[in-house]
């Protein structure tokens, strides 16, 4: 069973005063980073290793890396999982996929979830090189966008809401009350999901709760303003500390509600976010 990526904070991310590109390698196979590094001796990189996608994911947040080169086929978490998230805390994050044996789903998957490219495991060095080169290259070949802003003077029942909860329950509940209030409404149970749709759809408010797994409600809303200064959001938990709430307001929370709340609360809530 694969193993979940615990959230934590996202932060700042540092040049860590290198000066040469730096590659970040993760795969549980210890002789991989070391025949890469020592094919690459003597080139103006500099190498950090994780045996797994956890660490690689530490690590990076700690400190950025131009290129992360995963692979696939990892225990507990896996180089498909790794992408995802190190796309959801930095949408330009640069990741190459080093794997054998995919099919094209598969590599149509990784792809489209923003891998630069995909190393088949048995190529020759010199197609590993011309990997890596391109893909640095290439840094900025995708990014998350967000959809372009509604035209001023739309009419509040068509705002779309966006509403984010791992609660099957409390994410029935709310989205169902909203779309009987005549909103557009769309559903996410996780932070990855919510993204992508943002992303491809765009939406005039976000409600996320707060404390979920894998990806936590508060890197939700930092990844959310990192490619969309203007985003509103909504934040809802019923176990916040007072710190926890002060930190997602300075992140750009707009309003806070504690759980369970009323529908009403909810409606004025979104009503604020809207300007009404």
């Amino acid at each position: 069973m694969e193993k979940k990526i615990s959230p934590s904070p996202i932060a700042v991310k540092q040049d860590c005063g290198k000066k040469k590109a730096t590659l970040l390698i993760a795969d549980d196979d210890p002789m991989i980073p070391k025949m890469l590094i020592r094919g690459f001796m003597g080139s103006n990189y500099e190498f950090r290793t994780a045996s797994n996608g956890q660490e690689a994911l530490e690590l990076y947040k700690k400190c950025r890396a131009d290129l992360v080169i995963s692979d696939y086929d990892m225990p507990l978490v896996n180089g498909l999982t790794l992408l995802e998230e190190l796309r959801l805390f930095d949408p330009k994050a640069s990741v190459l996929i080093y794997s054998g044996g995919r099919n094209e789903d598969d590599r149509r998957m990784l792809l489209q979830e923003g891998a630069l490219g995909i190393i088949d495991k048995g190529c020759g060095f010199e197609e590993i090189k011309s990997a890596v080169e391109n893909a640095l290259r290439s840094a900025e070949l995708e990014s998350f966008k967000p959809a372009p802003e509604r035209i001023a003077g739309e009419a509040e029942k068509n705002a779309r809401i966006l509403f984010v909860d791992d609660d099957a329950e409390t994410l029935l509940a709310s989205s169902n009350a909203a779309a009987m209030s005549g909103y557009s409404v769309k559903t996410a149970s996780k932070a990855v999901e919510a993204l992508q749709i943002y992303a491809r759809e765009g939406a005039d408010v976000v409600v996320s709760n707060l404390h979920m797994p894998l990806v936590s409600g508060l890197e939700l809303l930092r990844a959310l303003k990192a490619i969309d200064p203007n985003a509103k959001v909504i934040m809802a938990s019923g176990m916040a500390s007072h710190e926890e709430v002060d930190a997602a307001m300075k992140v750009g929370a707009g309003v806070f509600l504690r759980k369970p709340y009323e529908i009403e609360d909810l409606d004025n809530a979104i009503k604020k976010m809207l300007g009404g």
